[in-house]
């Protein structure tokens, strides 16, 4: 009998006006061939990516993410800068570095402890926050030198964190042509506002 099963992470949804400022800011780079921007829908910040997941396992997670969200209180995040990433790598995309903030940490660490009983260790490592803006375009030349990406207009600045979301991943296939993954939220957990 076959399982059936899905790739998914925990993510923060990127409130509507920050994701708005994200989306002008790239709309103001111009034409990059070699840069594929993302939908604003897909705006988010990872919390935890658990990889493949059995079906009959999605209850017991949004179980432990309720409970989680139930005294987690909200909190604020913020814009750093726009920067190519991974950093220490060769990169292949552009992020809204966010900067770092404890709630979020702790917020990680909780998410990766609850989740270890019902998935065991996730193999994620130092969960940077950022929300993923752009991916290198794979078919086109990307220029040896970089251009500046990371001005950050005044109007980019920060947003509400307020609750988390159980999401789904399902990467392009070989005969469509997607641009990246698409998302789908499967739900939410409003964080406790007392």
């Amino acid at each position: 009998m076959e399982f059936m099963s899905k790739r998914l992470f925990v993510a923060l949804p990127t409130e509507e006006a920050l994701a708005q400022s994200l989306a002008n800011y790239a709309g103001k780079q111009g034409e990059l061939t070699w840069l594929k921007w993302g939908p604003l829908e897909n705006f988010h910040t990872t919390v935890l990516f658990l990889g493949e997941v059995k079906d009959e396992l999605v209850p017991e997670i949004e179980d432990a993410l309720s409970d989680i969200a139930a005294i987690q209180q909200p909190f604020m995040l913020e814009v750093e800068k726009i920067i190519y990433a991974p950093e220490e790598q060769r990169p292949s995309m552009v992020w809204a570095r966010l900067k770092d903030h404890k709630q979020f940490t702790l917020l990680v660490s909780q998410v990766k402890e609850e989740l270890y009983y019902i998935l065991g260790d996730t193999d994620s490592k130092g969960v940077i926050p950022h929300i993923t803006l752009a991916r290198f375009n794979k078919k086109e030349t990307t220029p040896k030198i970089l251009p500046n990406l990371m001005q950050i207009e005044r109007e980019v600045g920060s947003m509400p964190v307020a609750k988390m979301t159980l999401m789904e991943s399902k990467l392009p296939t070989a005969h469509k042509s997607e641009s990246g993954p698409t998302y789908k939220i499967l739900k939410e957990f409003v964080f406790n506002k007392e």
